[in-house]
């Protein structure tokens, strides 16, 4: 994928208008705890920030965790995901690795994969994380498109088969009150030179 005006990369990044405006990227919010749910517990989870998304775990044993999301991209991106935690304590530090697979489509057809650990630590009812994402993306551009099509995108779309890859993480604080868990925090993302952060905002319910 070749970027045709790079320098409007970083604004639109930032704005987090649902990233590349003519080609999908991996999903923006994934889970940020590396605890576990827990044995027997699901989780439904709704962002708006940094971008409109909705997801459900369920617990696959006391230190595994499997779910579905769904991200409204420039369309819908799709993914399913497994977490496992190393250290998984109540309180205290906990340690995890995340791997995920997606798939979206929108001009064109875009599939790929993420993965990489996650850290965090609780106190109380508060949860510090930091996470880091390897994302990469198998994209396969129309060739369909007209001259005057192209020059109306943001980016210049190649209309071969291609991939990219890039990296992104997250940091923030969750606050546990019973079964509701409040989400804040900042994402960040480098690709293609370019870099950019945006707010994470969302809250779950466990039960």
């Amino acid at each position: 994928m070749n970027f045709q005006r790079p320098t409007l990369l970083l604004p639109i990044l930032s704005l987090a208008v649902i990233t590349l405006s003519a080609c999908s990227v991996a999903p923006l919010t994934t889970p940020t705890s590396a605890r576990s749910l827990g044995k027997g517990n699901v989780q439904l989870s709704a962002y708006v920030a940094p971008a409109t998304s909705v997801s459900f775990a369920a617990a696959l044993g006391e230190n595994t965790d499997a779910g579905v999301a769904i991200e409204q991209q420039i369309t819908i991106n799709q993914s399913i995901w497994i977490k496992h935690s190393l250290l998984n304590q109540a309180q205290g530090w906990s340690v995890a690795g995340l791997a995920g697979l997606f798939s979206a489509t929108d001009l064109a057809n875009s599939k790929g994969f993420y993965l990489g650990p996650l850290f965090s630590y609780s106190k109380g009812k508060a949860e510090w994380y930091g996470n880091l994402r390897y994302n990469r993306v198998y994209w396969d551009g129309p060739d369909n498109l007209s001259s005057e099509d192209k020059d109306d995108l943001w980016f210049d779309i190649v209309s071969d088969s291609s991939v990219y890859a890039y990296w992104q993480a997250d940091v923030g604080m969750k606050i546990h009150r019973k079964r509701i868990t409040f989400n804040l925090g900042a994402t960040c993302l480098e690709l293609g030179g370019s870099s950019a952060c945006m707010p994470i905002m969302g809250a779950g319910l466990t039960y």
